[in-house]
């Protein structure tokens, strides 16, 4: 299933959805070992793909919800992936926050599904800006997780988020580079760990933000495709390598590479999904990011993408991307530049 294209992932995840209302109708035929392997399979792909048009995923996690619990299974899984799926429609969502906080409530403190619940409350509160409460979050985090497990594994996830925290609420950027380049510092780890391998690929999509914003897109591109090299040795997470497409194609735009921009387009294209309502540049599930709109600079005549006007780039209301990319942000800055305006809707 990890290799199957974004179409038979979204086909599987709409069976999924079928066979617990299907079992839901047959208890009496439930086998307790069987189903938990089934939710966490269907969790796992509702987390990736989100909510595919109709599908009616969220329903059909709450009935997975119910059901696990009638057999006395933990049901934390199933939550972030509702809240995964909310996540998916619209970036601030009550249902969602809950989703979140119940899952905290659900698993075992210091726990991996814990710690996964912890870190995406953190990520949630940090793009709804909320940052206050995003580094309470962090902090509870540090101190729920045993020192060992800190040490060896988990000051990667701690450091990531809290440079994450930094970017979206653009405070303290070069706090934010020593906290990626800590969690750098675990890389090994992510030729043998999943998890970890996520959080370094976070890091360096994260220092490839930076670097666009100081208009370095050479480094950012390098960080970029390092984000995308460490993520694609254990998933395919089509979301995930669509907006790291989308963020080299910005990059090779600003340069006037239009060739490796277009190519960079239509992969992300190739394996694109819904944008949330109110999505901040930094975002996912997820991991990090959802970007709001694609960049166009100069166009090419006979491209879906491109049609020329002339040598230059003409602005747009399409190229003007604000320094957060925030659906809120009133800024008319280029994504690439930097920016001093305090946008979005709580910034500290």
């Amino acid at each position: 299933m990890r290799s199957a294209s974004p179409s038979e992932q979204r086909s599987a995840l709409k069976n999924y959805a079928n066979w617990i209302h299907y079992t839901a109708g047959r208890r009496a035929d439930i086998r307790p070992t069987l189903l938990v392997s089934f939710t966490t399979e269907f969790a796992r792909l509702a987390k990736v793909l989100g909510e595919p048009g109709d599908a009616g995923i969220i329903d059909a996690l709450d009935r997975a919800i119910e059901l696990t619990q009638s057999i006395g299974r933990s049901t934390a899984q199933l939550k972030l992936a509702k809240a995964a799926c909310y996540g998916a429609l619209v970036n601030e969502h009550e249902d969602r926050r809950s989703a979140l906080v119940d899952a905290v409530d659900t698993a075992a403190e210091g726990g991996p599904v814990w710690a996964e619940a912890m870190l995406n409350l953190c990520q949630y509160y940090a793009d709804t800006s909320h940052y206050d409460h995003a580094r309470s979050v962090i902090k509870r985090f540090r101190d729920g997780v045993s020192a060992d497990s800190l040490a060896r594994r988990y000051e990667c996830a701690a450091s990531v988020y809290e440079g994450y925290i930094k970017v979206v609420s653009m405070r303290d950027l070069a706090g934010a580079e020593r906290n990626f380049e800590r969690a750098l510092t675990f890389q090994e780890m992510a030729d043998h760990d999943a998890t970890v391998a996520m959080w370094i690929s976070m890091a360096y999509y994260q220092r490839g933000r930076l670097r666009q914003m100081r208009q370095n897109y050479t480094e950012a591109i390098a960080n970029y495709r390092l984000a995308s090299q460490v993520r694609s040795r254990w998933a395919h997470d089509f979301r995930t390598f669509a907006f790291i497409n989308l963020r080299i194609a910005e990059s090779y735009t600003a340069v006037l590479d239009l060739d490796a921009a277009e190519r960079h387009l239509q992969e992300s294209a190739d394996s694109s999904m819904p944008v949330p309502t109110g999505a901040r540049d930094g975002s996912s599930a997820v991991w990090p990011e959802r970007p709001t709109r694609l960049p166009v600079a100069v166009r090419r005549p006979g491209s879906r993408h491109w049609s020329a006007p002339g040598t230059k780039p003409e602005p747009s209301a399409s190229t003007e991307v604000s320094c957060c990319a925030s659906a809120a942000c009133s800024c008319s800055t280029p994504a690439a530049a930097p920016c001093a305006l305090p946008c979005g809707s709580g910034s500290p």
